[in-house]
């Protein structure tokens, strides 16, 4: 009756505060000892601690005007951005990992850990009733950090080689089952994900031999294009809704803070510059009714 009530709260309680930008970032703020999930303009102005709760929040993905995330034991979770209501889903599961959302076929993808070893994940995809979840990759070795295409039909994720020591990134078409390592290397490429026009990926890389940067990868000339050249740690990617930003994290200015790069000039701006970290970057393009 508690899982009802609860479900019954989270579809109804969508107001949210007035002043809020239509396009928006969710990202993690170390607050008080624990991660917790806060919002701001894509600017960097109008920043909200969102939730509250005593324990640490990562992966935030935007789901409609709501917003997801895992915990630091692998239970995924939605809260409004009243931050009246966090209500767990995909409950059936445990041990998740990387989330992303499609707005359009309402699909959420997630890393699954097998529980008897932690040398073994693999990537699932749970429909809207949240029960369905199915796998799309199988067999041994870690493939993590998914990334759904804007039609929902394409999955990019890293797969590491069986030594753990290079990190490739592949793509997986849902529709046909087929799977296409696109970026290798005797190296890390992690954290893709797709621009709308599915003809890019942009993805954090220590290819360049001198810390992660960000780069982007053209699919149809296997180009590689470097965007942020820089001796510190540039990494989590997330792309705004027209292709023409990137939100990064960077600890170039110390510690970890959330950074934009403009794709047409490479002007960075730096977004965040609290003590504390701020990581995790999500983008998105609300409806605030």
């Amino acid at each position: 009756m508690n899982k009802i009530i609860l479900l019954t709260t989270l579809i109804v309680s969508l107001a949210v505060s007035p002043g809020i930008a239509k396009e928006i970032i969710a990202y993690c703020h170390l607050t008080d000892g624990y991660w917790q999930i806060w919002t701001m303009n894509p600017d960097g102005s109008n920043k909200r601690q969102i939730t509250k709760s005593q324990y640490d929040k990562r992966d935030p993905v935007w789901m409609g005007d709501r917003v997801a995330y895992r915990t630091h034991n692998g239970e995924v979770y939605q809260v409004t951005l009243s931050g009246d209501v966090e209500y767990r889903i995909l409950d059936k599961y445990n041990r998740l990992h990387s989330l992303d959302y499609n707005q359009k076929t309402n699909s959420l993808v997630f890393v699954r850990f097998d529980p008897r070893t932690r040398d073994i994940s693999n990537i699932w995809i749970a429909d809207s009733d949240w029960r369905g979840a199915r796998l799309i990759t199988r067999g041994p070795g870690l493939k993590y950090q998914p990334s759904i295409s804007t039609d929902g039909q394409l999955v990019a994720y890293v797969q590491a080689d069986a030594d753990e020591v290079d990190h490739h990134i592949w793509v997986k078409n849902i529709n046909d089952g087929t799977a296409t390592k696109i970026i290798e290397g005797e190296n890390l490429n992690m954290l893709p994900v797709f621009t709308a026009d599915k003809q890019k990926i942009i993805f954090s890389s220590d290819r360049g031999g001198n810390g992660f940067d960000i780069y982007g990868y053209e699919m149809d000339s296997d180009r590689y294009i470097r965007l942020t050249k820089d001796s510190s740690l540039d990494t989590s990617p997330s792309l705004s809704g027209d292709d023409q930003y990137v939100f990064f994290v960077s600890n170039r200015s110390g510690n970890k803070q959330i950074w934009k790069i403009e794709l047409q000039s490479l002007k960075l701006t730096q977004l965040t510059k609290e003590k504390d970290p701020s990581i995790d970057p999500a983008w998105a393009d609300i409806d605030i009714k």
